[in-house]
């Protein structure tokens, strides 16, 4: 009996069929993302994702015979490419300024502090001292961390940076967001490359 999971999970691999059939090129499918949420990629990957593990379990032996199993890299690697591609700078970025910030004596010393105390909670859990664990815990709640020189503290910066994430998921794609550019780092024209190769491979079989 199909199960109606598994129909819905079908249904998204086989979702953007239309996109590929009209299109001549990579750069012409990643076009025909704009206007699209990168939510629904990233949910589209996830349930190809699931669908490859409920076929094939976690063996890598997936069917290259099989286009669905074509399509479902074709999404992941797309999906992977277009994320990616946008969120990892505001990474990078983050990475600069929290190294920076991570060398002056403030921070330095509160560190010290707070890997002491994790130290000191570690060895008092294991001699079951659950008094002294408790009293270290607090004072390791009271140990702030400093303000950076950015005027901010890490977690600070990650949720800044996860509320552009956020913003960005829930956006519609643009062609700015789906199209090669100067910009583009290393690591993203790698992913623009796998992508596009899962695409040629998968076109020449539809097309046939």
């Amino acid at each position: 009996m199909i199960k109606l999971k598994d129909i819905l999970i079908e249904n998204e691999i086989v979702k953007y069929d239309s996109n590929i059939l009209k299109s001549s090129t990579f750069d012409d499918f990643l076009k025909s993302m704009v206007g699209i949420k990168m939510k629904s990629l990233l949910d589209g990957s996830s349930f190809s994702r699931m669908y490859l593990i409920n076929k094939y379990g976690f063996s890598n032996d997936e069917d290259d015979e099989d286009l669905n199993v074509l399509k479902s890299r074709l999404l992941n690697a797309l999906t992977d490419y277009i994320n990616f591609k946008k969120i990892g700078p505001w990474r990078d970025a983050l990475d600069v300024i929290t190294k920076s910030d991570s060398e002056t004596p403030e921070y330095k010393e509160w560190h010290t502090k707070f890997m002491s105390l994790n130290k000191q909670i570690l060895l008092a859990k294991r001699a079951g001292n659950e008094e002294l664990v408790a009293k270290l815990r607090a004072e390791k709640d009271k140990l702030s961390p400093p303000k950076y020189l950015s005027g901010k503290t890490y977690d600070e910066h990650m949720t800044d940076m996860q509320d552009l994430v956020k913003k960005f998921h829930n956006s519609k794609l643009t062609l700015q967001d789906v199209l090669p550019n100067s910009d583009d780092r290393p690591q993203d024209k790698d992913r623009y490359e796998k992508a596009k190769r899962y695409f040629e491979t998968l076109k020449d079989r539809l097309d046939a």
